[in-house]
């Protein structure tokens, strides 16, 4: 089975609940993230492609499925390992519309032979 290597968690702990955070929670959510706003997007490295695939949500996309976790990427290398960047976009609402307001990324490595 092949492989992805990702990031070492280090220890970032958050709430990630529906819709608004705050409503009816006086502060209690304060340091929550709410899926609604959230898009994965792939980045293809060698094929200098992006796509979005929401099964980035929960490690269910299409680059994704069929591939064990591992962090020994020697193990992964090779002429079928892929490189990709998994982008987490996140946009807002403010008074003059829509924007974005944050992203972050994880690198991939994937080789499914």
């Amino acid at each position: 089975m092949g492989g992805i290597i990702v990031a070492e968690n280090k220890g970032f702990k958050f709430n990630i609940i529906k819709n608004d955070p705050l409503d009816g929670h006086k502060g209690t959510n304060i340091g929550a993230i709410s899926l609604d706003n959230i898009a994965p997007v792939f980045i293809d490295v060698a094929n200098k492609e992006a796509f979005v695939d929401i099964g980035g949500m929960h490690a269910r996309a299409e680059v994704e499925k069929g591939v064990k976790w591992i962090t020994d990427k020697e193990s992964v290398e090779g002429p079928e390992a892929k490189e990709y960047w998994l982008c987490w976009v996140t946009t807002e609402r403010g008074e003059n519309g829509p924007y974005y307001a944050g992203v972050t990324a994880c690198y991939l490595l994937v080789n499914k032979s």
